[in-house]
């Protein structure tokens, strides 16, 4: 079972997470040859973030409990907690700018257990007029609290979303972790969302 679930998680969320990551050498070595080229033309954004909740099987809402002890609990969907994400403009490419950073922060997982992760960001932005910018993204790294699934103290965490920012202030991300854990019903689809100030 444990090996099940480790092979589903690298191949449906790690995996793919770290392809996307992967891409960000090469996209970062034509930072001299393209717009950005300067140094001091680079911006570094800073977020504080507000984690929110989890929607689990949001598309069929079938999947919403586990089994631990015996009992089936239901996941717990306030996942709130705090974080902080960096994140550097590298270079203009595909009519936007894509950046590179990281994150790390706390918040309360599905279930019920105290959740700290530390990992990699790469998006794409667009600006949309002159207030609005949409950016979709990966983060890959590595989370706590999920020992009794895997076995270990740190395991792999990854997702992908699409993040929206008004007027270079505040933001609301929507996560996506596929879902993962089929046979025991332990790890639906997941849907997140995060709200954060820029400071």
């Amino acid at each position: 079972m444990v090996a099940d679930l480790k092979n589903q998680f690298l191949r449906n969320i790690f995996i793919p997470a770290s392809l996307v990551t992967s891409l960000a050498a090469p996209l970062a070595a034509e930072a001299n040859t393209v717009d950005i080229q300067d140094d001091a033309q680079q911006s570094v954004h800073h977020y504080l973030d507000f984690n929110i909740l989890s929607i689990h099987d949001p598309f069929k809402r079938d999947m919403t409990t586990y089994w631990e002890e015996g009992k089936e609990k239901p996941f717990n969907e306030k996942n709130w907690g705090l974080g902080y994400t960096q994140l550097r403009d590298v270079t203009e490419a595909f009519g936007g700018t894509f950046r590179l950073g990281g994150t790390a922060g706390y918040y309360k997982n599905s279930y019920e257990k105290d959740s700290f992760y530390l990992g990699g960001v790469a998006e794409q932005a667009y600006r949309l007029g002159s207030k609005w910018e949409v950016a979709v993204g990966a983060m890959a790294g590595g989370i706590t609290g999920y020992k009794h699934l895997l076995g270990y103290d740190v395991t792999p965490a990854g997702q992908f979303f699409v993040r929206g920012e008004y007027d270079s202030t505040v933001s609301v991300k929507l996560g996506f972790i596929p879902e993962f854990g089929i046979d025991d019903k332990k790890n639906p689809a997941l849907v997140t969302l995060q709200a954060s100030y820029k400071f």
